[in-house]
Formats: structure tokens, C-alpha cells, sequence
């Protein structure tokens, strides 16, 4: 389904999705969908969630908050930001700061107080410290546990929202609304975390049931006497993934890659590139809403999907390395427990994250990569489509790979960085490798050091893997690095 919807998007993607959008009133429906697995997206009965696709931006492995907990990944869907500024790390909301980082509705209130805005949902601790807060025109709550013993019954919570949802979609003034589907995760975990993976006939019945209740909001948008005035933006997406036998709550791509979807007449059709996080749900609600971000937010996402998104351009003599310096997106704040930072443009499969330095300048910038609190090796990679330097490469062209490597605290732990020339079917035609350093060699604020390496590029080189590992020798991993480059020249 989606690789079918995917591959028509891709050959039509140069062509200006907002076209049509001209003059039209920017409206938005958020919908949160709790333990939404990417892979069921292809496997499942979902048509409404084809329809969007139809006009849509979108991703399979946006990234989650990494406690992959819904407290944490509800509030960050809501409200902007990561879960160390919000302070909600798990299910328990002992120290939330919702004062000072609120629902998205209460941000469009505060812009447009003559906004009409509604809510949804079946979790009584985002509608007591969110939900309410930002007092929606129209309003509607039913507790998700009062209706868990059935989820197949007509009046389930799901049922329930829906229903006043598309009520609430009827409202001629109504500008933005948020609704929360909570039963697929409920099904995931049933029978031991049995269902918690796209392979089980339950969990896709579940999800064909919630893509049901969507198709009733679409028909209910398209249903308002304005809708042909109106440009409507749907942003679907969730607060974690998981896996059989495990659910969720740890920091792995199982339980942290969800599905990421943008969709309407201003959504540029396509895969979003880099993998968009949850706090950028709220931020693209309110660039289509015409809200300006305040600097004093300090929210941490950005409006995705409403632009061209396309992967650096490769090119002789640039630095082939995207986000190679840990300054895309911020680094993260404090050190409690489980506490990262997914990194963008990355394959991120643990604990790797960004700090930030302790004395930032010029040349280090703000932050740099280090190891995380997994108390163990932790790496990133990131593979780089040389194919348009083909001919530069095969007609003899040179690498230079450079990075500052070590780590932090004076303690052993160090980083590496490898590289591997990989030729159109993937095998391996070379490598190279910057030597490893630890944090006795102070050089830098960080205790990093300067390594570079140089030579041929392999002919028939068509892609190149970059990989940093952070290597821990006890406690937590404090090996890091900063300023990664690599960069192809023609002899």
C-alpha cells in the first residue's frame, strides 16, 4: 500500500502541492495514535490513511521521545518540546512544567483569541494538565480505562471520541483540533505484548478499526459548506512503536522509529528527510496556522512537510557529512536517566546523543556527539549515495575523513570514527579509519583531538557508510566527537 502510494508521490514530488492552496483558510486536525507501528501502515486495511498519503509528506521512522513512553510522547506530540523540558518522563506526570511549555491549542489561543479550537481524548492526565488548560471551544473526554475491559464494542472510548469529533468538525468556525486514539496500543500489550508487532491479525484489525474512525473525520472535513474555501492540514503521527513480547519503553528503533504523515493541499508530497521527531507536530500546526514561533517558547521542533525536503546535494570539495558537527537540532539539557537525543540525519540504534559544550566557541560550536547513558559501545551511522560522482571517483578522486575524537570527564572512554567504500551493490571496495583517542589527551573543551586521514577513493565507490562509535569502559559513556568531515576531491 504505502510503497505503492510512496513510489507515485515520488514521481509527481516536483510539482508544488500548495498549488492549490491559494487564499484558503489554514485549518488543522491533529491525530495521535498510540503505539502506531510503521510497518502495519503496509500491511493493514487502511484507507483513510491511503487517502492522505495521496497528498502527503511523510516518514516511517520519525523519531519518538527515546523513553518510548506515552506520558512522555503525548506531552512532546502536544506541546513542542523534548521531555526534559517538559519533565515527563514516563506515565507517572510527577514534575510536569506544563506552565511553562502548553498545548499547542493554548498557543493558538494566545495568537488568535478569537480562534474556536477542540480536543478529544481518553487520558485523564494530558486532559487535566494539558487539555484543559487550553481551553477548548469544545471539549470531550472519556476515560480510556472505564471502556478497556472491550475494544470491539461500539461505545469503546475510541468509539466515543470520534464520534464527538466529527461533531466538533461540523462546527462552521472550528480552526484546530487534536484527537487521541489510545486501543491499538491497548491491543499491542494484550496477551503478554503478544499482538505488539504488525504480523498479528489482531493488532491490524485494531488499526483497520482506528483508519475507520479516521475515515470519519475526513468525510466529516470534507462534509463543512466552507471546506472548499478551507486548507486543511492533517498531521497523523504517535508516541512510540514497539515489538513483540517487549511493548515498549526502551531506547531502540523498534520501540522509537513511528510513522510520520502531513497531509493536504500545503503538504509537499513525499518522504521527510531528515526523520522528523514528535515535537514537530505542534510546530507544523502552527506555521500552517499562520502562528509566529516566540524565541521565548523555546520549543525544540521544527515545521516539516510543508516544504521541499531533499537530501544534500553531493558535490566535489563540500563535506559530504550531514550534521557532522551536532548542531542540526539542540543538545540535551541535564543528565537524568534515559535521557537522548535521536540525531538527525543519523541511523540512531541507541544511546548515542548530543551534548552540549561546556565553553562553546567559534571553532567547537555548540555541541558535539557523545556515548549516552547505555553504559556501553554506542554508535551512529549514516550512509552517503556518492552515484553523481561517479565519474570524478572513477577517473581518480582522493578522500579526506577528519573529526575531533576522545572524550569527556578525563575518564578512558574514547571514540572512533570508520569509514566504508561501498560499490552499487553494496559490497565493501575499501575502507578507512581515524585513530581512537581518549580523554587523557586534552586538547579541546571536550578533551577531543584532531585526526584526519586521507587517500583514493576506490573506484566503482558508488556509496559511503560513515560510522562514530563512542567505547565505553565502565559506567556511563562519556567517548565523544565533533566536527566530522569528509571530503572527496578529483586528483
Amino acid at each position: 500500500m504505502l510503497a505503492a502510494v510512496a513510489a507515485s508521490l515520488l514521481a509527481t514530488c516536483a510539482q508544488d502541492a500548495s498549488a492549490g492552496a491559494g487564499d484558503a483558510e489554514p485549518k488543522v486536525l491533529l491525530v495521535f495514535i498510540d503505539g502506531f507501528l510503521p510497518g502495519a501502515i503496509t500491511v493493514a486495511e487502511t484507507p483513510a490513511l491511503d487517502r492522505l498519503l495521496e497528498h502527503a509528506a511523510w516518514s516511517l521512522r520519525a523519531r519518538a521521545e527515546s523513553t518510548t513512553i506515552s506520558g512522555s510522547g503525548w506531552s512532546s506530540f502536544v506541546n513542542g518540546v523534548h521531555w526534559d523540558k517538559h519533565g515527563v518522563p514516563n506515565n507517572e506526570f510527577k514534575t510536569p512544567h506544563f506552565d511553562l511549555y502548553p498545548h499547542v491549542l493554548q498557543r493558538f489561543k494566545e495568537a488568535r483569541p478569537e480562534g474556536v479550537t477542540a480536543s478529544a481524548q481518553s487520558w485523564k492526565p494530558i486532559q487535566d494538565g494539558l487539555a484543559l488548560p487550553a481551553k477548548p471551544d469544545h471539549v470531550s473526554f472519556h476515560d480510556y480505562y472505564a471502556d478497556a475491559d472491550d475494544y470491539w464494542d461500539e461505545p469503546s472510548a475510541d468509539a466515543k471520541c470520534a464520534n464527538d469529533m466529527v461533531r466538533f468538525l461540523g462546527e462552521p468556525a472550528l480552526d484546530a483540533a487534536v484527537i487521541m486514539f489510545g486501543e491499538l496500543d491497548g491491543v499491542g500489550h494484550s496477551d503478554g505484548n503478544k499482538n505488539y508487532h504488525a504480523g498479528s491479525e489482531l493488532y491490524r484489525k485494531m488499526l483497520a478499526k482506528v483508519d475507520g474512525h479516521l475515515g470519519r473525520l475526513l468525510d466529516a472535513i470534507e462534509a463543512r459548506a466552507s471546506y472548499p474555501r478551507e486548507d486543511w492540514l492533517v498531521i497523523v503521527s504517535a508516541d512510540h512503536a514497539g515489538a513483540q513480547g517487549e511493548g515498549h519503553g526502551k531506547n531502540t528503533p523498534a520501540h522509537r522509529e513511528i510513522p510520520f504523515l502531513v497531509s493536504g493541499p500545503s503538504a509537499h508530497p513525499g518522504e521527510i528527510w531528515p526523520p522528523p521527531k514528535t515535537p514537530d507536530v505542534a510546530v507544523t500546526a502552527l506555521a500552517h496556522l499562520g502562528v509566529g514561533l516566540d524565541p521565548r517558547w523555546k520549543l525544540d521542533g521544527r515545521a516539516v512537510g510543508l516544504a521541499p525536503s531533499v537530501r544534500p546535494t553531493v558535490r566535489l570539495g563540500g563535506n559530504l557529512i550531514f550534521n557532522g558537527d551536532a548542531e542540526y537540532e539542540r543538545a540535551q539539557i541535564g543528565t537524568p536517566d534515559r535521557l537522548d537525543v535521536s540525531i538527525a540525519g543519523w541511523e540512531d540504534p541507541g544511546w548515542m546523543t548530543v551534548h552540549a559544550h561546556a565553553s562553546p566557541s567559534r571553532d567547537s560550536g555548540r555541541n558535539f556527539f557523545a556515548g549516552g547513558y547505555g553504559r556501553k559501545d554506542a554508535v551512529i551511522r549514516q550512509t552517503i549515495d556518492v552515484t553523481a560522482l561517479a565519474g570524478a571517483i572513477d577517473g581518480g578522486a582522493t578522500y579526506e575523513l577528519s573529526a575531533y575524537v576522545g572524550g569527556v570527564k578525563g575518564g578512558a572512554d574514547s571514540a572512533s570514527v570508520a569509514v566504508r567504500f561501498q560499490g552499487a551493490n553494496g559490497d565493501e571496495v575499501g575502507t578507512a579509519q581515524l585513530e581512537r583517542e581518549t580523554a587523557f589527551e586534552l586538547g579541546r573543551p571536550a578533551g577531543l583531538l584532531r585526526r584526519s586521514v586521507s587517500g583514493a577513493v576506490p573506484a566503482g565507490t558508488r556509496s559511503v557508510v560513515v560510522e562514530v562509535t563512542a567505547h565505553a569502559e565502565n559506567g556511563k559513556n562519556d567517548g565523544a566527537a565533533d566536527e566530522l568531515s569528509l571530503v572527496l576531491r578529483q586528483e
